[in-house]
């Protein structure tokens, strides 16, 4: 356990200083060695959350798709992940991928529905070309 708190000491600092990645690697690496470790997991998911809308707000899409599917992976029953991965791969122009991400979204949440419309509507569009 001393070691797994070591990780996990360096990964709230690191996330103090918005080094989101970094914390996040921290705590994997402190769940690794302490799998029960329930608040860890959490805010390790947290900080990837939060990671992905700074590079998806630096339109660095394909980065962001890779934290989303981290965190889908983690819990396929959060809408808002494949919400958040399929703005990803729409920004990529993965016009298939993307809706089918929205459509998982609003399967899980239909509050998502509305929200990911005009989304979901622009996939289908283009996807007829």
């Amino acid at each position: 356990m001393q070691t797994s708190w070591l990780y996990a000491t360096r990964a709230y600092a690191r996330a103090e200083r918005g080094n989101l990645k970094e914390a996040a690697a921290d705590a994997a690496k402190a769940l690794r060695l302490s799998p029960s470790w329930e608040r860890m997991q959490l805010l390790r998911l947290e900080w990837l959350r939060d990671w992905g809308q700074s590079l998806q707000k630096a339109q660095e899409f394909l980065k962001a798709e890779e934290v989303y599917s981290e965190l889908v992976a983690a819990n396929e029953k959060e809408a808002s992940s494949w919400a958040a991965r399929g703005l990803a791969r729409f920004g990529q122009e993965k016009w298939s991928e993307a809706l089918a991400d929205f459509e998982v979204a609003v399967r899980l949440n239909a509050a998502f529905r509305e929200h990911l419309k005009a989304a979901m509507e622009q996939c289908r569009q283009e996807l007829e070309k």
